[in-house]
């Protein structure tokens, strides 16, 4: 807490020093060595340190821990640097001087092909003739998207537009052809009047006509809808057609109902699963065909019975499991002499649903044969052209099917990109179960299904999610724990119903199981060893232990003004003492992966969150000792998240983050870039979706610090290339104006600045002398507008500045007579200038004659600029011991 409450004391300093915060050990450079976890906090609660107080230009400066305690001279020498670099975080290592870098993404990843690509084929027939060549984008018009493609499935129909199959059908030479009725990504660009979709938003498109079987399509937004956060591409992509097939033909068409059978024919392909689930949400009675070889899985879904799709037996067998009556529905995909079996057993009145192309037949032979029934051939694509208001709200209503977890994506199998004449065969000869899926992206971590995993904070919104994710990627016993939950000293680790835990996480814990997951809910306070170890024992019955990913976490915001060490401590323990329990409780397992889940106020700072990001820290230093000991780690810098913190937001917090730069993660994308870190096996990544040029336009007066300098083509450089930062128009305008007005100016400036942080476009609704605090402003919104009142007039100004000037009008004043105090002789010195005192102005503290340059010197002493560091050390010392004698 020392450190805490000597920034405390400083904000009340009336010239304010430069703050050095000074660990050994604490980071680590290059492969590094032991790392001083203990230390680490110290850099992450700089970072904030530095957003709240500008004003004393932290730096954070790690020693080198080989050196001993005999590198002192070099943190005097650089306590006394000439000039600034802008380096704010340092590390001595022998004789060399690092400055930390934040690097982008992507350096260790293979490099994707980013020119628009599409599949085509040269000459039908061969489907060794697929192509896979350059494509012109399409902007989307009026009431289109466009969608950068992610997965695409694959249909029946693609194959046989391949085969040139289809060429009677349509007038399509095979220059033409184009592959991909379905798919999901992400919106790419939006054309005019699209309403309820965004730019980044996951979707997942039906009868993408132009193919998107490619890098991107065009397509009407109609036939897109907004995807669960919880579903990959891969599992979006077996959505659309099957299911938007199944729902047309059993519930729009035949209108299927509780108590009526139907069967449902190649029970194992794409349509036939959806349709499997559809009759099962209306309670019919289920019976399916399917060659042998899949006729466990489908009985696996709870159909009644399966028969064989390969002949003509299933008619006998349908009649005697029905007593002779038939069935109400039949959803046929089937041809040849399997249609007028298909009429004999139905029931009278049956309705007899048509999904084929080819070989079907019209309405007069059927009603030849049997006039009774209900004949429904379709095309899906006929239907979208015809209502394609109906497309959108099945999708929508689907979607919500998904949500409710009534629906789930289909089996599939995957290919790559460059395998896509293997699936066009694999297709082709109906080997597959459910749909085949390409997807950009065949390389997929992968949870291990006889393992067990632990997500400590499992029970809050991210938890949740990362064991749904988990799940989804073959996870099938999961260890979930909180404070809530069941005791880690029971003998059953079984959610009981009212267990303490909120219904909508019960109902989670329900789809997971449902899913065919494992789900242990414990309640454990991690940052007790002794609960710890007694969690270890209940997973010691479990399968192995494979994986940990630490979420558990508090917060407490505050500003750092505001703070004490009882508050600091409360935040500190779940990260620090929980993360510390975990590592010990899990040092002979033979761990996979142990994430820890940090945050970007560790490395960038967050105002309001000093002890979060000190907590944060340690997790980042925690897993840098783990790599060093050759164990599993990763820590994750998240950047807000879209189910976290952002989901509670107002607009106007949506609004003023925004301002700053920052995005919110989704949970695909975030999940996706933790899976890419997986692989990659990275120790370290800040995962945030950011615009840096706002970013730094908000937090700096211009200049590019050389921490950011990887990820902005920059560093140590004005942006806007005056070399003394962004010049300070409201000063500008203080100058120019007579006496008289500028009191007016001021509070004019102060009162669009208090707008801003309180997310309003205009300042007309606040009055001069209303208090900022009856208007919203709180103390994080304080720290806010003070950063921006100093950036924008370049006054240094105190940190409880909103306390003492509660006003606009009160706030316009001290800055005028701040202003005022600061225009005689003495202006903003320029580093580095060696012009006489009477030249460039006299500094206080200095005589006429002396320099003017920013260096140091003692009195009396020789120019600290030309001396080593160890005269520098001999220097101090004596200085020191001479203090100690007065």
């Amino acid at each position: 807490g020392s450190v805490l409450h000597l920034v405390q004391a400083l904000s009340r300093a009336a010239v304010a020093p430069r703050l050095w915060l000074v660990t050994r050990g604490a980071q680590a450079v290059g492969d590094g060595g032991e790392v001083a976890v203990h230390q680490s906090p110290l850099w992450g609660l700089g970072r904030v340190i530095a957003i709240e107080h500008p004003e004393l230009h932290s730096v954070s400066v790690d020693l080198d821990p080989g050196a001993g305690g005999g590198d002192e001279g070099r943190l005097v020498a650089e306590l006394c640097r000439r000039g600034d670099d802008g380096e704010d975080r340092i590390a001595f290592r022998g004789n060399k001087r690092y400055g930390a870098r934040l690097l982008p993404a992507g350096s260790r990843e293979t490099g994707r092909d980013e020119a628009p690509r599409r599949f085509g084929i040269r000459a039908y027939g061969i489907l060794g003739d697929l192509t896979y060549g350059p494509m012109e984008r399409r902007r989307p018009g009026r009431g289109e998207v466009e969608i950068e493609v992610l997965a695409t499935g694959l249909n029946f129909r693609d194959v046989l537009r391949s085969l040139g199959m289809l060429k009677e059908y349509e007038d399509l030479a095979a220059s033409e052809a184009r592959f991909g009725f379905e798919c999901s990504g992400r919106i790419a660009a939006l054309g005019a009047g699209v309403e309820g979709l965004r730019v980044g938003d996951g979707v997942i498109a039906a009868l993408t006509t132009e193919g998107s079987l490619g890098s991107s399509v065009t397509v009407e937004a109609l036939r897109v809808v907004g995807k669960p956060h919880w579903m990959s591409p891969e599992e979006a992509a077996t959505i659309p057609l099957a299911f938007l097939t199944a729902s047309y033909g059993l519930e729009c068409l035949a209108r299927l109902a509780r108590g009526e059978s139907v069967l449902i024919h190649a029970a194992a392909g794409g349509v036939g699963l959806a349709a499997i689930q559809i009759a099962q949400r209306a309670g019919a009675r289920i019976y399916a065909t399917a060659s042998p070889g899949k006729w466990e899985y489908v009985k696996s879904l709870g159909v009644e019975a399966v028969l064989n799709s390969r002949t003509l037996d299933y008619g006998d067998e349908i009649k005697a499991l029905t007593a002779g009556r038939g069935v109400d529905v039949i959803l046929n995909s089937l041809t040849g002499e399997y249609i007028p079996k298909n009429l004999e057993i139905l029931s009278r009145g049956g309705r007899f649903v048509e999904i084929g192309k080819i070989g079907i037949w019209d309405r007069d032979q059927v009603r030849r044969l049997r006039p009774d029934v209900c004949y429904y051939p379709f095309d899906l694509g006929d239907v979208a052209r015809e209502d394609p208001g109906l497309l959108r709200e099945m999708l929508a209503d689907l979607m919500q099917g998904f949500e409710r977890r009534e629906l789930k994506p289909l089996t599939r199998t995957l290919f790559g990109l460059e395998e896509a004449e293997k699936a066009f065969r694999f297709m082709a000869q109906a080997r597959h179960i459910g749909k085949v899926v390409l997807t950009r992206d065949k390389e997929r971590w992968r949870a291990r299904p006889d393992a067990t995993y632990l997500i400590t904070g499992g029970l809050g919104a991210l938890g949740l999610a990362t064991a749904e994710w988990l799940a989804s990627r073959g996870a099938k016993t999961l260890v979930l724990c909180g404070r809530r939950g069941v005791d880690a000293g029971s003998a059953e680790g079984d959610l009981p119903p009212g267990a303490g835990v909120p219904a909508a996480v019960q109902e989670a814990v329900s789809g997971l199981e449902r899913s065919g997951t494992r789900v242990e809910v414990l309640r454990v306070d991690v940052t007790v060893p002794a609960e710890v170890s007694r969690m270890m024992g209940i997973l010691a019955a479990m399968p192995p232990l494979r994986g940990v990913v630490h979420s558990a976490g508090v917060l407490d915001d505050g500003v750092v003004l505001n703070q004490d060490w009882e508050r600091f401590k409360k935040v500190l323990a779940p990260k620090t003492a929980g993360a510390w329990n975990l590592h010990e409780a899990t040092l002979g397992l033979a761990l996979d992966f142990f994430v820890s889940y940090s945050s970007v106020a560790a490395i960038l700072g967050s105002a309001g969150q000093s002890s979060y990001g000190a907590a944060n820290a340690f997790l980042d230093g925690l897993i840098r000792k783990r790599k060093h000991e050759g164990l599993p780690g990763l820590s994750v810098n998240w950047g807000p998240w879209e189910l976290g913190m952002a989901a509670g937001l107002t607009d106007a917090g949506r609004e003023r983050m925004g301002v700053q730069g920052f995005g919110a993660i989704g949970p695909a994308e975030g999940f996706a870039a933790l899976e890419r870190l997986l692989l990659q096996d990275e120790k370290q990544a800040c995962v945030l979706p950011i615009n840096w040029s706002r970013y730094l336009r908000y937090h700096t007066d211009g200049t590019v610090p050389p921490f950011f300098a990887a990820v902005t083509g920059g560093g140590g450089a004005r942006r806007d290339g005056d070399g003394q930062g962004r010049k300070s128009v409201v000063l500008e305008k203080l100058g120019a104006a007579p006496e008289g007005r500028r009191r007016a100016i001021l509070r004019e400036y102060v009162g669009s600045q208090v707008a801003a942080v309180l997310g309003e476009r205009a300042a007309d609704g606040i009055r001069p002398r209303q208090r900022l605090f009856d208007l919203g402003i709180d103390s994080l919104m304080s720290v806010e507008l003070k950063n921006r009142l100093q950036s924008g007039t370049r006054i240094p100004l105190g940190a409880t500045l909103v306390f003492d000037y509660p006003t606009v009008e009160a706030l316009a004043d001290h800055l005028l007579e701040r202003w005022s105090s600061l225009q005689g002789p003495v202006h903003f010195l320029r580093e580095e200038t060696k012009t006489s005192g009477a030249e460039a102005g006299q500094r206080p503290g200095t005589e006429p004659g002396d320099t003017g340059r920013q260096g140091a010197a003692f009195p009396g002493g020789p120019d600290l600029d030309a001396a080593s560091p160890e005269e520098i050390a001999r220097m101090l010392a004596e200085e020191l011991e001479a203090g100690k004698q007065q």
